[in-house]
């Protein structure tokens, strides 16, 4: 059996790429938080291995259930991560950040009431 062709649009046809996308960088778009690349800085970047403590443990081991679970996925992970206001995303630890995000998508899917996990430490 032959499939049908299909017509062809000739070259001259296509509009180049430089018409409709710019080629310099907009410098005036603000970077997210998570956005480090290129930024100055004299601080060394601190490469040493660490013990991680009970609770990042814990931590690492609820986000892969309720990913697994498919409460939430990597995507809304990345979201929330990439939207943490900056003074907190810049004072958290890594996993730090994964708690802020995992509270924070529970209570927006209705999974949790705001303010319900402090209420339970600290009870």
């Amino acid at each position: 059996m032959r499939l049908p062709s299909s017509p062809r649009v000739p070259f001259r046809q296509y509009i180049p790429i430089s018409e409709y996308v710019k080629s310099d960088y907009d410098r005036a778009v603000e970077r997210a938080v998570h956005d480090r690349g290129g930024w100055p800085t004299d601080e060394p970047i601190d490469r040493t291995e660490h013990e991680l403590a009970d609770w990042e443990i814990l931590m690492d081991s609820i986000e892969n259930v309720l990913e697994r679970r498919g409460v939430m996925n990597v995507d809304e992970m990345r979201r929330g991560i990439e939207g943490m206001p900056r003074s907190q995303y810049e004072a958290a630890t890594y996993y730090e950040r994964w708690l802020y995000t995992t509270e924070t998508i529970l209570v927006e899917k209705g999974i949790l009431a705001a303010g319900e996990l402090d209420a339970r430490v600290e009870g």
